[in-house]
């Protein structure tokens, strides 16, 4: 069974970092420094993260945006690499749309490498184009339940 716990110190961000880092294009000591202040001071984002039998298995990263309907945007998903393929990814969007319930529209942004993880939990993807060079980026959109 998982665990949620949100993240609200520098100390557990820090700890998590390592993890968080996978999910992230620039893992440097200013990206670390920019999206703890992001997570632990800025109201609209929250960083959870998820235990499985007392083990961490992954982080999310969450921006809410407020309005009618009411939309959550992933910022940031990780799965310990050991744990990869095993269903936690579904798991992990499972458990925040439940523990996130106000939310109606969940949205996300990624590249190729991600795309199918999305479509199979049958979020709807619009092809943004070459956002950065050689990357090509895709927005996703789920209804929540």
């Amino acid at each position: 069974m998982l665990r949620w716990r949100r993240i609200a110190s520098v100390a557990e961000f820090d700890l998590l970092w390592p993890l968080l880092a996978d999910a992230v294009g620039r893992a440097d000591a200013e990206r670390q420094a920019s999206l703890r202040d992001r997570y632990l001071d800025l109201p609209d984002h929250r960083l959870y993260a998820v235990d499985d039998a007392g083990s961490g298995i992954g982080v999310i990263g969450v921006r809410m945006q407020g309005g009618a309907p009411h939309e959550g945007e992933i910022v940031h998903i990780a799965v310990r690499r050991d744990c990869r393929g095993k269903g936690y990814g579904r798991l992990i969007l499972q458990g925040l749309a439940e523990l996130e319930s106000s939310v109606e529209t969940w949205t996300a942004e990624t590249d190729d490498d991600a795309l199918g993880f999305y479509q199979a939990l049958g979020f709807r993807t619009e092809d943004l184009g070459e956002r950065y060079p050689g990357v090509r980026r895709y927005r996703c959109s789920l209804q929540a339940k």
